[in-house]
């Protein structure tokens, strides 16, 4: 797998993840809180993925290529979603 794939699979999980939040946001009042439980639950199990390959040494760095993605999907997508609100609060 190239770096360039890699970083487009990020960009579009990461473009479909902000897309749910935003729906979230137009269908509840707790849009934000809803997106951040089901981020972290959807994080947790695409660790799981890596699990199969074909060293440990793999499998780790699969392990922490999915969770740097998430980490950074997830706190910044919450941090900029929490600052918008609090200015139209």
């Amino acid at each position: 797998m190239s770096a360039g794939s890699v970083a487009l699979t990020a960009a579009a999980t990461s473009i479909a993840g902000l897309l749910v939040l935003r729906l979230l946001e137009r269908l509840s009042a707790h849009g934000l809180r809803i997106w951040l439980i089901v981020a972290i639950v959807v994080a947790v199990l695409s660790m799981l993925a890596p699990l199969g390959a074909v060293s440990t040494a793999a499998a780790g760095s699969l392990m922490a290529l999915h969770g740097v993605v998430a980490a950074v999907l997830i706190t910044g997508a919450y941090r900029a979603h929490r600052q918008r609100l609090d200015r139209f609060a």
